[in-house]
């Protein structure tokens, strides 16, 4: 349980704290170009508006992502750490959809180093 909570939940919680305090540095940089537009009529804070929405957007995905292409993983070592692994014909679909996401995680892990070797 422990391994869970460090290796899942502790990153997440890391990853999503970190895109929030990101996100309130771009909403105050854009508060404080607001005021400089109302200083200034020559640009207009539009733009910025965009990009803070914009880049809300991908942080949210970016951490809905990880979340959800690491629980599977999780959620398998919790089943064997607690011994409790059915033998339904789904989990064998699953142990094996796991696996596949194992060996996608460790080539893209060792594919830089490969290039090098072969280009």
């Amino acid at each position: 349980m422990s391994f869970f909570a460090l290796a899942y939940v502790v990153p997440l919680s890391i990853i999503a704290s970190m895109y929030l305090l990101i996100l309130r540095f771009l909403r105050s940089r854009r508060r404080q170009s607001m005021i400089s537009f109302a200083q200034s009529t020559t640009s207009g804070p539009g733009g910025e508006r965009r990009r803070t929405s914009y880049a809300s957007r991908v942080f949210l995905a970016v951490v809905v992502v990880f979340g959800v292409c690491w629980l599977p993983l999780h959620v398998h070592l919790l089943l064997v750490y607690m011994g409790r692994q059915p033998d339904d014909r789904w989990y064998a679909v699953f142990r094996v959809i796991v696996s596949i996401h194992l060996h996608h995680l460790l080539l893209s892990h060792f594919a830089p180093f490969l290039s090098d070797f072969f280009f």
